[in-house]
């Protein structure tokens, strides 16, 4: 049986969904609202700039393929938002508040065991970007999302996302492998045991931050039953931190 008959994928993106939160993609959009016709024009022209600037196709070796193409939208809050600001210490509204985006596609390689998508998210200002990138960079990010995503909310939110009968192990969270983060970036990755459909998968999910100005860019890497090759991470993100 092959990983990608296994895989349970529907699962895996809400757990996505739910690490997003966390990241760069849970920004301070609201500072947008209520500025009028000047901040729109001036999102939009951000916004088109983050979709200029993805990691694109050409970015991974031969064989990787696309799956669908460059989105925008925003990012969200998710279950224990308010348990995880109290943990690092930040106000909730750093962590459930949210920002403009552009999504690259999901890229995978030919037996879907290994996936790379890049996100750049839109601040009001470098100063919120700054803000979010230091409760992200916190030495206490790892442990704080690791109690987080073993809680009964955290685990119903993103099973609601899979097949019935499925089920989760203990998730644990470690910081990134600083080869791959390098310098004046951030990361983690979490383990996720994961049982469905009769087989057992553990999802190895690393998420590395870095900004620019009012730009910030989270890097997901996904690997499933096997380690994400470090070389490529490592050039993927110097890749996307020289385009940005």
């Amino acid at each position: 049986m092959t990983m990608r008959a296994t895989r349970p994928r529907a699962l895996v993106q809400g757990v996505i969904s739910c690490v997003l939160a966390l990241g760069l993609a849970a920004g301070t959009a609201t500072l947008w609202a209520g500025a009028g016709a000047a901040a729109s024009s001036n999102r939009a022209k951000d916004l088109a700039f983050a979709k200029k600037h993805l990691l694109r196709l050409s970015d991974l070796p031969s064989g990787w393929k696309a799956e669908n193409n460059v989105t925008t939208g925003k990012g969200g809050s998710f279950p224990g938002a308010k348990q995880l600001a109290r943990c690092l210490h930040v106000p909730t509204k750093l962590v459930v508040s949210t920002a403009p985006e552009a999504n690259s596609p999901y890229f995978q390689n030919k037996d879907g065991s290994l996936e790379v998508q890049g996100s750049i998210s839109v601040f009001a200002s470098a100063q919120s970007a700054n803000a979010q990138y230091a409760a992200i960079s916190d030495a206490k990010t790892p442990r704080c999302m690791t109690t987080l995503a073993n809680t009964s909310s955290f685990k119903s939110k993103i099973l609601g996302s899979a097949g019935q009968g499925t089920k989760v192990g203990h998730i644990s969270v470690t910081s990134a492998d600083g080869g791959v983060v390098g310098s004046n970036a951030a990361g983690f990755t979490m383990r996720i045991p994961i049982n469905a459909q009769g087989a057992s998968v553990t999802a190895l999910l690393t998420e590395i931050f870095f900004i620019n100005g009012k730009f910030g860019e989270q890097i997901s890497f996904n690997a499933y039953d096997k380690v994400f090759p470090s070389s490529l991470a490592k050039r993927l993100v110097s890749t996307a931190k020289k385009r940005l």
